[in-house]
């Protein structure tokens, strides 16, 4: 190891042509707009930034851009990065940010800073024409908590919003702009000559006096054995922001020769709907430690998942998640094709992979195997089992659902839940619960009562309908956990939710009998009975109309999930309050 001095900007402007980039395994960047905020309150206020770690140019083989670099090219790299990304990363945004790809800008709002400086002066009895009152504000009282600098997005020309709007774009702050600096300066005065004072001020507190270009230390690792490279930067924690057990996995799996990235990049393109099973890119993780029979635990990825397990199951478990994604959809009608808003919980995605594999290599009943994972997908949503304990309840219920089809009794899995089903009246539409009772009704290929055609939960032309409009019921105070309960809901297309949208239920059945002749057929089918739209024909409706409709539709829904997936109401929820969600929904 070596050490040297870099100063701030110099690293800055490496990072931005190609000179410095970044190892392959490196996460990508993590800061948010705060916290490049803070950065530039640090530079202003000459406050140290730390030190990095540089691996030295002959270490990597692989590497890849700081994002926003003017450059992509990596290959003339003299240094790669270990520590350090998130504060060169942020540097380019405000410094030298690239106006093509860059979405987010910085500006200091001169405006903000004046009312800032007034109101402190006035406080404090000070004078805001005197230089060394100026010079106090800036060095003791002005901070990033004041908001004085701010991020806009979409900003077509920056460099023309301190003349426009009076926001100074940051790299106007930098001594190599010096000249665009003047140029601007004098344009901004001669549309805004009362604010001579004002810039005389941001110059004093913002330029001239300042250069945001501290002496960095740092530290160069020559060392070549990668196991070690990337254990060094697993083992680092400089930004304030914990690597995750995926990051920390990429790169302990990088030391062992594996392209975690490169691999999961490969097998999103052969496992279907691969983003939605798996938006944090650790299931298939899991996936393999399981089917290795290892410790699947997410917080022990870096410590569990090895080469050589990867190497052997990561075909074993694309497959098993492509069996995952096939049964959501064609046997549950989880909508995982479209969205993934409607998965009630995604750990319960594991077991039903794990089993869907396994049953081929035991050479399980396929029937069988389907059906005792129907009722697994939505009992353990309506019961709410993974709320705590994720992974002992994945590792219990996996061996369960084994021994049950094994010896074709479904108890062994459904008698260890904790909790029992109350009923579809207790279920609200936010929460595991509502979300597998609309796979529920998204499961009986529901119709449209307006149009005859069928409706697909989470496709762009359909909603989840109101059946009681909201407006009404808000009036005659029914709670919103009532009024966005399961009971109260439909799928419909989006036409048809705009043409029933805030008319009373009769008024909404009458449009279907106008225009579909088999419209009852089609609210059957999502558990809208005969009798349910006598209820609604009603004229008039009242509280009493929806307490008997929400009764009465609860009972036909719970009596479809008995015949169809032996999921049976133990416990009543007359009050309708049980695993029902605050969160207001919109038709």
């Amino acid at each position: 190891m070596s050490s040297t001095q870099f100063d701030f900007q110099e690293l800055v402007e490496k990072a931005s042509n190609g000179e410095i980039s970044l190892p392959e395994f490196q996460r990508d960047f993590k800061w948010k707009r705060r916290q490049i905020i803070l950065l530039f309150d640090s530079l202003r206020s000459g406050f140290p930034l730390g030190s990095l770690l540089l691996a030295g140019a002959e270490t990597f083989n692989q590497a890849k851009p700081f994002q926003g670099a003017e450059t992509t090219d990596t290959s003339k790299s003299k240094f790669f990065v270990l520590d350090g990304q998130q504060r060169l990363t942020a540097g380019i945004q405000l410094f030298k940010p690239n106006l093509e790809s860059q979405n987010t800008f910085y500006f200091i709002d001169i405006v903000k800073v004046q009312k800032l400086l007034k109101e402190w002066a006035d406080i404090e009895g000070k004078n805001v024409d005197d230089d060394s009152d100026i010079d106090e504000f800036g060095a003791k009282h002005l901070e990033a908590d004041d908001s004085y600098l701010v991020g806009k997005v979409n900003v077509k020309d920056p460099w023309g919003f301190f003349v426009s709007r009076k926001l100074l774009f940051t790299p106007y702050l930098l001594k190599e702009n010096d000249n665009r600096w003047d140029e601007r300066k004098e344009e901004y005065l001669e549309k805004h000559p009362e604010d001579k004072k004002l810039i005389q001020v941001i110059q004093s507190l913002f330029r001239s006096k300042k250069d945001y270009n501290p002496s960095l230390g740092a530290i160069i690792v020559d060392e070549e054995d990668p196991r070690t490279l990337s254990r060094i930067f697993a083992t680092l924690n400089s930004t304030g922001i914990p690597l995750s057990s995926f990051e920390i996995t990429v790169s302990e799996m990088w030391g062992e020769g594996v392209r975690l990235l490169d691999d999961i990049e490969a097998i999103s393109h052969l496992v279907e709907n691969y983003d939605t099973l798996d938006p944090n890119k650790t299931n298939i993780l899991q996936l393999a430690l399981m089917l290795a029979g290892q410790n699947h635990k997410k917080a022990n990825l870096p410590k569990e998942l090895s080469a050589p397990i990867w190497n052997k199951f990561k075909d074993d478990a694309s497959e098993a998640l492509n069996k995952a994604s096939e049964f959501l959809i064609e046997d549950c009608g989880c909508p995982v094709d479209h969205t993934l808003s409607f998965i009630p919980y995604e750990p319960a995605l594991l077991p039903i992979a794990f089993v869907l594999w396994k049953s081929k290599e035991l050479k399980l009943d396929t029937t069988q195997t389907i059906k005792i994972l129907q009722r697994y997908f939505f009992d353990s949503a309506l019961t709410t089992r993974y709320t705590e304990g994720v992974h002992n309840k994945q590792s219990q219920d996996a061996k369960h659902l084994i021994l049950a089809l094994k010896d074709k009794s479904p108890d062994i899995v459904f008698d260890n839940f904790d909790r029992l089903f109350s009923g579809a009246v207790s279920i609200s539409r936010t929460g595991a619960p509502g979300k597998a009772a609309l796979c529920f009704f998204n499961k009986q290929k529901p119709i449209d009562p307006l149009t005859g055609k069928n409706v697909y939960l989470g496709a762009q032309n359909s909603n989840v309908h109101h059946i009681f409009p909201q407006k009404l019921l808000g009036d005659w105070g029914i709670d919103k956990r009532k009024i966005n309960g399961v009971t109260n809901l439909m799928l419909v297309s989006f036409d048809t939710n705009r043409r029933f949208t805030n008319h009373p239920p009769h008024v909404q059945i009458d449009i279907c009998k106008n225009e579909y002749a088999d419209c009852e057929s089609a609210l059957n089918r999502q558990f809208i009975t005969s009798d349910c739209v006598e209820i609604l024909r009603r004229p008039n409706p009242s509280r009493a109309d929806f307490d008997e409709f929400i009764g009465l539709r609860g009972k036909a829904i719970d009596a479809a999930l008995a015949a169809q997936l032996s999921i049976n109401v133990k416990e009543s929820a007359d009050d309708g309050t049980e695993e029902i969600d605050n969160e207001d929904i919109s038709d």
